[in-house]
């Protein structure tokens, strides 16, 4: 048995030749076309008969078979070129992309089934459709074409019935404002005034004496009196200090912060010579553990007890410091 090992194919025209007769009564047009191509034969241009099978799919590789096996046994090549008649019947060409597969085997081999299939697959061109168009079969619709121009009006239609009321159009621009309206209400002289209701005033709580102003009472003695407790939130803003609003005093003495180690449970004492009236004395202490960074816990006033020599404070912590400001 001869072994021929098939290289390449090289498709080099795929055709179709169709005429129509100007005579309705024409024979229609059949399904096949011509296929042309190049076979060479390890490396050399093949001679002789070679058998063939034709097979179409619809993508390049894998994918579904479309139609039957063409099989063209005994073709003649000659210096590498051969024609065969291909005829997948009808329906196989709707307008979608099909390939071409091709096998081929020596024509003088028994084994009917030694096809050498060759790669890659070999997409079908355009000449093909013409028999699915040939065929009365309609094509794709072609895209829109452009609007063309409006025609005459035509001629004016009966009135139709009124429709439903449309939603509420967005607000309008706010108008003008109108004049002040009527406040009745009577009052207490000095009393400031306030709304009871939309149009009524009364007395309120605030009271005005010469320029001094009470909160629950008619008697203050300062630019501001409450009578009752306060309750301020939020930081002050402002001076603070004698002579109508000087700024805070400056402390006369900050010992600045004095570090040492802790003493938890029973609590500290720790002596000093800062002397001086206690009353005017500001103290703040701190305290933390070896294994953190800052200075977390404050100490409370409570727990502090104070002499002019004396500070005792308790406490935890394994590190505290301390800090004295003293104001004349």
């Amino acid at each position: 048995m001869k072994t021929t090992r098939i290289l390449t194919i090289l498709v080099v025209a795929l055709g179709l030749i169709l005429s129509w007769p100007e005579i309705s009564e024409a024979a229609p047009m059949g399904t096949a076309f011509t296929y042309q191509g190049h076979l060479y034969d390890a490396n050399y241009a093949a001679n002789g008969q070679y058998d063939f099978q034709f097979k179409l799919y619809d993508t390049s590789s894998g994918g579904v078979q479309l139609g039957s096996d063409v099989n063209k046994p005994d073709v003649d090549v000659i210096s590498a070129y051969f024609t065969v008649e291909l005829d997948f019947g009808s329906g196989v060409f709707d307008g979608n992309a099909v390939w071409l597969e091709v096998g081929v085997r020596p024509g003088e081999l028994e084994d009917p089934n030694v096809y050498t299939v060759l790669e890659p697959r070999q997409e079908v061109t355009p000449v093909p459709y013409a028999l699915y168009a040939a065929s009365g079969t309609p094509g794709p619709q072609g895209p829109q074409g452009e609007q063309g121009p409006p025609g005459p009006q035509g001629p004016k239609g009966d009135k139709g019935d009124t429709g439903d009321t449309g939603p509420m159009g967005p607000a309008g621009p706010e108008g003008p404002q109108g004049p002040p309206g009527e406040i009745a209400g009577s009052g207490t002289a000095n009393y400031i005034p306030k709304f009871t209701d939309a149009n009524t005033v009364g007395d309120s709580a605030i009271y005005d004496s010469n320029g001094n102003i009470g909160i629950g009472t008619d008697s203050p003695g300062a630019k501001l009196e409450v009578n009752g407790d306060l309750k301020v939130t939020g930081a002050y803003k402002g001076n603070i200090g004698p002579n109508n609003g000087a700024p805070f005093p400056r402390p006369a003495y900050d010992s600045g912060w004095v570090v040492y180690e802790g003493c938890p449970g029973e609590g500290c004492a720790l002596t000093h010579n800062i002397g001086g009236n206690i009353d005017n004395y500001v103290v703040k202490i701190q305290s933390r553990y070896d294994w953190e960074r800052w200075w977390y816990y404050e100490i409370g006033h409570h727990d502090v007890g104070l002499t002019p020599n004396i500070i005792t404070f308790y406490g935890g912590g394994d590190e505290m410091r301390v800090r004295i400001w003293v104001y004349n």
